[in-house]
């Protein structure tokens, strides 16, 4: 962490700008493991067709 703090004016943009893309990254994949262990959920599925549905008649 020293080290970081030494460069943090060389590469301190940077830094916080990979680790935002990092932390979304994790997220979005988190998100869609969630989704794919939720398929087998009865209310997942309903209110998604219910969601298409709603695409559809658009």
């Amino acid at each position: 962490m020293v080290q970081l703090l030494k460069y943090s004016d060389v590469f301190g943009p940077y830094f916080f700008m990979i680790l935002v893309v990092f932390t979304l990254s994790c997220a979005f994949w988190l998100i869609s493991g969630l989704r794919k262990s939720t398929m087998k959920n009865d209310w997942f599925v309903k209110r998604s067709q219910n969601q298409f549905k709603r695409m559809a008649t658009r």
